[in-house]
């Protein structure tokens, strides 16, 4: 954690970010996950966060997936994302005005969060525990820094696969 304490994501290479994810091979097909990135930056007393969400890309690069090794189990898969190549120019935005702001000392605060979505049906998946965890990358010297370790997502599907269908989450 102390790699992600002392990260400044407006002085680094986002080029160079990784996200991972280890998911049950068990119903993960199924649900066709999505790795996102979300940016929220916000000013003290903002009624409202302005959200930036960026759909990560599988990458089979053995530069990005090989440091995971130590993160395969049984039973689940690992698989690292990368930033799409058609959003670094909306980065690159959002880092000018974030700089800006803090030139200006206007008070902008911000968060980056990994996520993943489900795009496909979970009604069929297995009983029990889904144990998810997700990784980041943002200096390779560093390596993948965990941010969610096996947490466990079986509650929180059954109950989406008992609410009314909506639109796919993935378009």
């Amino acid at each position: 954690m102390y790699n992600l304490w002392n990260f400044d994501p407006w002085s680094s290479d986002f080029r160079e970010w990784r996200a991972a994810a280890r998911l049950p091979n068990a119903g993960a097909q199924e649900l066709k996950p999505q790795i996102r990135m979300k940016i929220e930056t916000w000013r003290d007393g903002d009624a409202k966060r302005a959200e930036n969400l960026f759909v990560l890309l599988p990458t089979t690069d053995p530069a990005d997936a090989g440091p995971l090794a130590a993160e395969k189990r049984a039973g689940y898969s690992v698989t690292a994302y990368r930033i799409d190549p058609t959003d670094y120019d909306r980065l690159a935005a959002l880092r000018a005005r974030v700089l800006a702001s803090k030139k200006a000392g206007d008070g902008l605060r911000g968060s980056l969060a990994i996520t993943a979505a489900a795009c496909g049906a979970g009604e069929n998946l297995p009983k029990g525990a889904f144990l998810i965890s997700t990784y980041l990358l943002v200096d390779r010297k560093d390596g993948y820094n965990p941010l969610l370790i096996d947490y466990d997502l079986s509650e929180a599907l059954r109950k989406a696969a008992a609410q009314p269908k909506k639109d796919a989450v993935c378009g």
